[in-house]
């Protein structure tokens, strides 16, 4: 399946790039931070250390009458602490293609991403690919709607392995206030199948493979502002069903980038991307030893970020906040507070 799902992405990449060959642009960005964290939690705790990580990104991108496309590469290396070995690698390949026809539009994405996490005690690695297409109309001249439908594969590989499979659907309709502000509004509905091992609690009993499935369904909404300053907002509340959760289990998925230029060189944001859960389970998950759902936003932020353009191209910043690695395959939690200074190249 693996392999399967990496010719799919790299099919439909080398079909975008060759296919528009003179209308395109190269992207690029890089980034380098290096500065101090203190952090605690479940399987570590360190009371200061050094903070490196590097970010960099090259893509393709056409835009030409009424069609666009893009495929992007990205891959972010990140090292917590200079003793004791906690180490992540996140990569993230995307492609798409966007098509406005005369009555609505539509489009097609590919997102392939790799995720490892190691330090001296866990080895996790995560694998997902999702497949998508999206519509968008107008019911009325100011009520723009957009729907997205999709599948995705996720293997999360620990000290067990756990395959999930799920379809989805994202439907929304926008509220067009004025120029500068929308809101947005509709829900988030998601069938999954999980299979993996299942921890027996009772003692000289073997681990055995099982199986869950279930739904994840609720509202969505968003607010998009940009005028004097800038506000997107978006926010999921779910209710989660499944053979290892009674009611109510919720899940909160919140993402917010706000900010404003404050002058010819310095601009200041907020940066926060946080999911949170609160389950019930029965049967042999109530110890959470069952397989249960494990989302991808495990990657929580709340940062503060100030800028100052050094040039067209060239951002030196600070960025400040809180951090949580949330990896529940192995109940495993590491969070802290962390200060670096920056410096991005892009164009």
């Amino acid at each position: 399946m693996r392999h399967n799902l990496t010719g799919v992405f790299l099919t439909a990449s080398i079909f975008i790039v060759f296919s528009f060959p003179t209308h395109g642009q190269i992207k690029y960005n890089a980034n380098a931070e290096s500065g101090f964290f203190r952090s605690s939690g479940l399987g570590n705790k360190n009371d200061g250390d050094v903070l490196i990580s590097l970010d960099g990104l090259i893509g393709y991108q056409f835009q030409e009458n009424k069609r666009s496309a893009s495929v992007q590469l990205r891959a972010r290396p990140e090292l917590y602490g200079l003793n004791n070995n906690l180490r992540s690698l996140k990569f993230k390949a995307l492609a798409w293609y966007y098509q406005q026809e005369k009555e609505f539009n539509w489009g097609i994405n590919l997102d392939r991403q790799l995720f490892d996490f190691k330090s001296d005690n866990i080895d996790v690695s995560y694998n997902q690919f999702i497949l998508s297409g999206n519509v968008s109309t107008f019911l009325t001249r100011d009520m723009p709607v957009v729907a997205d439908i999709g599948y995705s594969f996720q293997k999360v590989s620990s000290t067990q392995i756990q395959k999930l499979d799920m379809t989805f659907v994202d439907a929304r309709a926008y509220d067009l206030i004025n120029t500068f502000l929308k809101f947005g509004y509709g829900f988030y509905a998601e069938r999954f199948f999980l299979t993996g091992t299942v921890y027996s609690l009772q003692a000289g009993q073997p681990n055995y493979e099982a199986e869950n499935n279930g739904w994840r369904i609720g509202p969505h909404i968003s607010i998009n502002y940009l005028k004097d300053f800038v506000i997107n907002f978006d926010y999921r509340f779910l209710i989660h069903n499944s053979q290892y959760t009674s009611y109510p289990s919720i899940e909160n998925w919140l993402r917010l980038v706000a900010g404003k230029i404050l002058s010819e060189k310095w601009s200041a944001f907020v940066l926060t991307d946080y999911y949170f859960r609160n389950f019930r389970t029965k049967g042999i998950a109530a110890d959470n030893q069952g397989l249960l759902y494990t989302s991808t936003n495990f990657e929580n932020r709340i940062y503060l970020k100030l800028g100052y353009d050094i040039a067209d191209n060239i951002e030196l910043y600070i960025k400040s906040g809180y951090f949580d690695e949330n990896i529940s395959v192995d109940k495993y939690s590491f969070e802290g507070l962390d200060i670096s200074l920056g410096i991005e190249i892009g164009n």
